[in-house]
């Protein structure tokens, strides 16, 4: 299955502790609602303020949890496909990934 990669920003300067918590808690929650598979959340010191990586379907499913993610939670997600190796591999070579 396809990796994908939100790049979250919180939209408020002054969100820390739980509720930067409750914005993981709530990726967690609709990566698993919509049938993806959570692989890593991290919080960072820098920007972005957090990332969040899950396997899922396609782009369509990727593009519905973090546009749900960032109208529940109040924050902006650049989302990006991420590639393994092996899959950067094959996209050289120009084989389908």
């Amino acid at each position: 299955m396809p990796t994908y990669i939100g790049l979250v920003n919180f939209k408020e300067s002054g969100k820390t502790g739980n509720a930067e918590l409750d914005v993981g808690k709530a990726a967690r929650a609709l990566i698993e609602t919509h049938g993806g598979r959570i692989l890593s959340i991290y919080w960072t010191e820098d920007d972005p303020d957090m990332m969040v990586a899950f396997e899922g379907r396609d782009k369509d499913q990727a593009t519905k949890v973090f546009r749900d993610l960032a109208s529940q939670q109040d924050v902006n997600v650049r989302m990006v496909r991420a590639l393994t190796e092996g899959e950067k591999e094959r996209a050289v070579q120009g084989l389908q990934v």
